[in-house]
């Protein structure tokens, strides 16, 4: 599997490489303050489907660095927060469109690397200074756009946006972005920033699994008591520790991280991961248990479903193998795996922080009325 700091280097070295050949700018894209209007009206999905993968992003963020100004102050001091909130997130929601396509370029310079951000991580970033520089004091609402830029983050694979490079020193450390800094400074209690902090420690360096894997350890470890992170930072250590061959204190983690969340996602993974602990200590009918457990919570998931199928023909159980294998390749919608989305993290969130964001920033019924 390619890391994805490296896959990401490889991408973008694809695309600069590939010139001007496929590039095929849009030249049709309303202007920017339209844009804003229609967004700041409520029009969302009409608003994203402006971007693709022929947009180029460099002239949204140009344009929108222009426009900006002047559109925030159109609606008055009232109106002013709501319209500093829909400009933030329809810079999330451009540079999370252009995501897909391009994001960053990491060159070698000597014996240092050179990091150049690319627009649709620029605008992510535009839209944090936005929000840091219109208030010295955060809204609340303000903690839904963080959380909702970390999973955009997590969805691209780069730890190096959050927390820097995993090097001591580039050859242009002016150009770092640090975002998860950013959101850490405004809500230094949101336990899900510290989490996502961890868990970008443990990205960093992951060929190697060396350094980073430690910062990971010690930041799951003051976490797993948590309320509101407990559960997901005790299966993250317990992974940890059965990489490391420790299993037993693996298992007590993931036995931990149930009694601490209800949420499917991660008491999928628990009961996963305790699976294939409990196979590789050759308690094989413990572990046909708690694949079943975590497909009671996920029903139809494919990694649990393949590995209780994989046990249950070992076991001469040959039949009931090949039903689980076939609910599990039933046609139709893909089961979210979350062992598949491990890696993406805080990712499963973005559907309902954006829905959170579009219901702050549309305009109230009374005002539409008008």
């Amino acid at each position: 599997m390619v890391p994805p700091a490296t896959r990401l280097v490889v991408l973008a070295l694809a695309a600069t490489l590939a010139g001007p050949a496929l590039a095929r700018p849009r030249t049709d894209r309303l202007p920017i303050p339209e844009l804003l209007e229609r967004y700041a009206a409520g029009d969302f999905d009409d608003v994203a489907k402006a971007f693709d993968e022929n947009t180029d992003y460099d002239e949204v963020l140009k344009d929108l660095k222009k426009a900006a100004p002047g559109w925030l102050d159109a609606g008055g001091a009232t109106d002013r927060p709501r319209r500093v909130l829909a400009a933030a997130t329809f810079a999330l929601e451009a540079g999370r469109a252009g995501s897909f396509h391009d994001w960053k370029l990491v060159q070698n310079w000597i014996r240092l690397e050179n990091i150049y951000w690319h627009a649709p991580a620029k605008l992510v970033e535009w839209g944090c200074a936005l929000l840091r520089q219109s208030s010295p004091e955060p809204r609340p609402i303000e903690r839904v756009w963080h959380l909702a830029s970390i999973a955009l983050v997590d969805r691209v694979g780069d730890f190096e946006f959050l927390i820097g490079s995993p090097w001591e020193a580039r050859a242009n450390p002016k150009d770092e972005i640090l975002h998860l800094e950013h959101a850490a400074e405004r809500f230094p209690h949101e336990r899900r920033f510290a989490l996502a902090q961890g868990i970008a420690a443990e990205w960093r360096l992951f060929p190697t699994r060396q350094s980073g894997s430690r910062e990971a350890e010690k930041i799951f470890e003051s976490l797993q008591d948590d309320a509101q992170v407990g559960g997901e930072a005790s299966v993250r250590l317990g992974l940890m520790r059965l990489r490391n061959k420790t299993v037993r204190p693996a298992l007590a983690l993931f036995d931990a991280a149930e009694r601490q969340t209800r949420e499917p996602w991660v008491v999928y993974l628990a009961r996963y991961f305790r699976g294939l602990a409990l196979e590789n200590a050759e308690r094989r009918d413990e572990a046909v248990g708690a694949y079943r457990g975590a497909l009671d919570a996920i029903p139809g998931a494919q990694s649990a479903s393949f590995a209780l199928a994989a046990l249950l023909a070992q076991q001469g159980h040959r039949i009931d193998a090949a039903v689980v294998v076939d609910r599990a390749l039933t046609p139709g919608t893909p089961v979210p795996d979350p062992w598949r989305a491990y890696g993406l993290a805080d990712a499963r969130f973005w559907p309902e922080l954006i829905d959170r964001l579009h219901r702050e920033i549309a305009p109230a019924p009374a005002e539409t009325a008008r």
